[in-house]
């Protein structure tokens, strides 16, 4: 049933994706072709160098390269000062505010 879960949530995304490039103009045909390379540049070494090193240039300006699932200490709140301190697991990310 995990597995399961997993297909499913992995098809929502899927879909999701797909849909937002077709909503910025492209034909569901394209789409598909976009996402096909986008998983296989993902995967190809040339990919995993180029995410690397944008990592790395990151981390070294001095910014916090997080990724779903990482445990992080809060700091800095403003709205939420309570929990300022505490350890959270990052489970999603807001590219609207980059948080």
């Amino acid at each position: 049933a995990n597995a399961q879960a997993l297909d499913d949530v992995a098809m929502r995304r899927h879909c999701a994706a797909l849909e937002r490039l077709i909503e910025i103009g492209l034909s569901p045909q394209a789409a598909r072709v976009a996402l096909r390379h986008l998983d296989s540049w993902l995967v190809c070494q040339e990919g995993q160098d180029e995410m690397a090193i944008a990592e790395a240039a990151a981390q070294a300006s001095g910014e916090p390269i997080l990724h779903v699932g990482d445990r992080a200490r809060l700091e800095g709140l403003v709205k939420a000062t309570s929990v300022n301190g505490m350890v959270g697991t990052l489970t999603a990310y807001g590219a609207a505010d980059l948080r």
